[in-house]
């Protein structure tokens, strides 16, 4: 089985105090996906399936203001973060229905 999935996002944020750090974002994304079954006989299954995704920042992410932890530590965002690709492969095999041995591979781009 293949599945596509189109997706088109788009972000605005006005930092008042301080402009140069105003951002907006328009992406268009593709993310294909796939998936294989191999079922030899009834007591040996193999299959894989390849997906690909989005994780995006959050609001408080982007939030370039520092917040003061205390008297000596703050925390202070990016407002530039990029959207994080991510792509997932799993195999697995499955013995008589009962054992269960899987692979998984997760590859993020962009990672923050």
């Amino acid at each position: 089985m293949i599945g596509l999935r189109l997706e088109y996002t788009s972000g605005k944020g006005d930092v008042k105090e301080g402009p140069e750090q105003n951002f907006s974002r328009h992406n268009l994304n593709v993310f294909p996906s796939a998936s294989l079954n191999f079922t030899p006989d009834q007591d040996n299954n193999l299959s894989l399936s390849v997906s690909s995704g989005i994780r995006r920042p959050e609001f408080t992410q982007l939030n370039p203001f520092r917040v003061y932890i205390s008297e000596t530590s703050y925390r202070e965002n990016n407002p530039f973060l990029k959207n994080m690709k991510t792509y997932n492969i799993n195999l697995t095999y499955t013995l008589t229905s009962k054992y269960i041995l899987q692979f998984y591979q997760f590859i993020g781009k962009n990672s923050w």
